[in-house]
């Protein structure tokens, strides 16, 4: 594993690497991509207060945003970057939300799902007493804003990909992804609350 958007170059580069997780729709890559397979759901995670109800991009005008490498590409927020009050682009999860916990950002805009983990793992911390800057009690909340996905993946052999593909539509037919992830989305639903897809 490396951090998101290092991801891409190194498996360009590097032809030891057999695949790839993951790829946005509009990117392409040496091999053979699988059809879409899962949709991340990017939004801004707030703390809970006025920003609790966010809808729109437009609203961040003037605000303190965070965000991950090449989110201003990959979101379609180009345009809106220079109206943000700063605005900077962080690979580590923790880089991101500390400052949010901390009072030093006004949101981040990220996966809800990804980033409602990460939420919890630096409250754990804070309250084992690593996190100084961190109250583990504030209100975190997410808020879709964008899109979601679509996701693919990359593999060297076609058969990989082929393969992939059919055993996706086959879970995805019988209501095993669904099984699957609903336990995970609902144990971050004080977060993303009921703006976070399931399928």
């Amino acid at each position: 594993m490396v951090p998101f958007g290092r991801h891409w170059k190194d498996y360009a580069d590097n032809t030891s690497f057999d695949g790839l997780a993951t790829a946005e729709a509009d990117q392409t890559f040496p091999g053979y991509s699988t059809k879409p397979f899962i949709h991340l759901q990017d939004g801004a995670t707030v703390l809970g207060g006025r920003l609790s109800t966010i809808t729109s991009v437009e609203e961040l005008r003037g605000m303190r945003v965070v965000a991950f490498p090449a989110a201003d590409r990959i979101l379609g927020i180009e345009k809106w970057v220079p109206q943000f009050k700063s605005f900077s682009m962080h690979a580590e999860r923790f880089d991101q939300l500390r400052p949010l916990l901390a009072n030093r950002t006004d949101v981040i805009l990220a996966d809800g799902l990804i980033t409602a983990h990460f939420v919890t793992l630096l409250r754990e911390r804070a309250q084992a007493g690593l996190e100084a800057s961190v109250d583990p009690a504030k209100q975190v909340l997410f808020r879709r804003i964008f899109a979601a996905g679509p996701q693919r993946l990359y593999f060297r052999d076609a058969a990989l990909a082929a393969d992939f593909d059919r055993c996706a539509e086959a879970l995805h037919a019988e209501g095993a992804v669904v099984r699957i992830a609903k336990p995970f989305v609902d144990r971050y639903r004080d977060i993303v609350g009921n703006q976070y897809p399931i399928d």
